[in-house]
This record gives structure tokens, sequence and C-alpha cells, in this order.
């Protein structure tokens, strides 16, 4: 996966392209048009229901959420905890959902609530051997 490459990750054969955040470079639809079905795209959407939603319908492959970003509320609703929103996410929703989590102690929650995949944050790399897990 190339993160906000759309046009790298098309003509190199990678698995597909991760849209940041950030990403201003085209639109969902955009990039899906532009990478094709064959090739995955995943969206960063922080703490955003409202935004994982419109990525999904816009052609996401799935979806990540952030423990670093704060809990974006829906319109008219209580602003809830990112572990709430996840599980809501994995109950209701077909598109696989990611968390990035900021330290090792974050895994568990998110894991109990159904999250696809754990991703661990940029902090990672400053001291791999934290995330050393035993079992």
């Amino acid at each position: 996966m190339l993160e906000d490459r759309p046009a790298l990750a098309a003509r190199t054969g990678c698995d597909g392209v991760h849209l940041s955040a950030g990403f201003t470079g085209a639109s969902i639809k955009d990039v899906r048009r532009q990478i094709g079905n064959d090739l995955q795209l995943g969206v960063s959407v922080g703490g955003s229901r409202d935004a994982a939603m419109r990525a999904g319908e816009a052609g996401a492959d799935y979806i990540s959420f952030s423990t670093a970003s704060p809990v974006v509320a829906a319109e008219g609703e209580a602003p809830e905890s990112l572990t709430d929103l996840v599980r809501w996410w994995c109950l209701v929703m077909e598109l696989p959902a990611v968390v990035e989590v900021e330290t090792p102690a974050q895994v568990a929650p998110f894991a109990e609530v159904g999250a696809d995949f754990i991703q661990p944050g940029p902090v990672f790399w400053e001291n791999p051997s934290l995330w050393t897990f035993s079992g």
C-alpha cells in the first residue's frame, strides 16, 4: 500500500493506496477511478462517522480510524468514544475497520469491539520494542 500516491500505486502494481486524513490531491471517487477496482483503496477518517460513511459511499475498500484524532459527533448527536464508534461501525457496516493506535495499551479495547485490523501509529517507529507481545 502506498500512502497518498494513487498514480504511483496504479503504475507499480502494489496492492493499493491509502489516503491519509490530510490527502487533498483528488476526491475519493476520482482516486477510485484512477486506480480502478483491482487495487485496494483505504481512507483515513480520524474519528468521524460521517467521513467514514462518505468514504465508503465514494468507493473505499476499508476505513481507517485513528486514536490520534478527536471523535467528531454526528450532527444532532452526543459525542461518543472512538471505541463506541468502531463497535457501531463493525456491527452495522460491511467495510473493514482499521484502527491506528498510539500505544500498545489501546490494542485490546479495539480488538474486543471487532476492529478488523489494528495499525500501530507513527510512535511505533520511535520504540518498536514496546510493541512486543507475548501470548
